[in-house]
This record gives C-alpha cells, sequence and structure tokens, in this order.
C-alpha cells in the first residue's frame, strides 16, 4: 500500500476514535488518548499483525469498539490503543506503565 494512502487511512480512523471518544472523556482525558496513540503508531510503525494489516488499524479498530460499542472511558480506550504493543514490538509493560 502507497505510504501516502496508509497514513490517510490511519488518519480517518484516528479522527474516527477521536470523535466517538469526546462524549466519554474530559479535555485532559482526551490529550492522554492522544499521546497513547502516537506512542502506538511509534511502536507499531512498519508493523504488521498476522492477517497482514498495519498493527495500528487492529489498536484503532479496538480502541473505537471499546469506545463507541461498549461506552467505556478513556481508560479503556487507552487500554485497547496499548494491549498489543509489549508483544509486536521490542517494548516492555514497565516501558509502557511509565508512559
Amino acid at each position: 500500500m502507497d505510504k501516502d494512502l496508509l497514513n490517510q487511512k490511519i488518519q480517518n480512523r484516528y479522527r474516527g476514535l477521536l470523535r466517538v471518544s469526546e462524549p466519554l472523556a474530559q479535555k485532559d482525558e482526551m490529550r492522554s488518548i492522544r499521546e497513547a496513540f502516537h506512542y502506538a503508531m511509534d511502536a507499531c510503525d512498519g508493523k504488521k499483525t498476522s492477517s497482514g494489516e498495519p498493527c495500528i488499524f487492529h489498536a484503532l479498530a479496538i480502541a473505537r469498539i471499546v469506545a463507541e460499542e461498549i461506552g467505556l472511558g478513556s481508560t479503556s480506550i487507552i487500554s485497547a490503543l496499548l494491549y498489543n504493543i509489549v508483544e509486536v514490538t521490542n517494548s516492555t509493560r514497565e516501558e509502557l506503565e511509565k508512559k
């Protein structure tokens, strides 16, 4: 997939997540969601799931389900964005907890 197209798809999914998260999160919590997304983006850079899709697509999809369909708040949205990072990257759980 063309890098520009991939980045556009990621941005569209990210904006969709932010839209559905806004009613569930305070301003400072939205900042934390954005930080978690950027951390996940950096950690997932170039990595793919077993199905071949970019790792970040799966994280965004799970986070959106958590927010939109289940109605959980920012802690759950952040957890959904970061839950698979340790498995697909060299990050440790301790590094995630510090963030």
